[in-house]
């Protein structure tokens, strides 16, 4: 019996956080230029993905941040087929323009 509690919570723990391991990602747009992004399933809150782009920033600028762009938090969908009929997930993204100094 106490296997089978243990087996339900770390299905259950896995299913609903899933997404927030996910680690964010950066992309070049000029010359010491990134926009990083990091994306999160409806537990993630604002806080905790503009750490996770926090972080990615400073991994990315070894000799510092010159500036950075307000953040921008938005919703995005996807539709997955469960069983031949669509369903439609919603996930958070928040994104932010990062300058590194040269």
């Amino acid at each position: 019996m106490k296997t089978k509690i243990t087996l339900l919570i770390v299905t259950l723990f896995g299913a609903s956080g899933c997404a927030q391991w996910l680690p964010a990602s950066a992309i070049k747009q000029g010359d010491n230029e990134y926009q990083v992004t990091a994306f999160g399933n409806s537990f993630a809150g604002r806080d905790t993905l503009e750490n996770k782009v926090d972080k990615k920033a400073e991994k990315i600028c070894k000799k510092g941040i010159e500036s950075k762009s307000a953040g921008r938090q938005e919703v995005r969908k996807e539709v997955v087929y469960i069983n031949g009929y669509p369903q439609t997930n919603r996930f958070f993204a928040y994104s932010k323009t990062v300058r590194c100094k040269a």
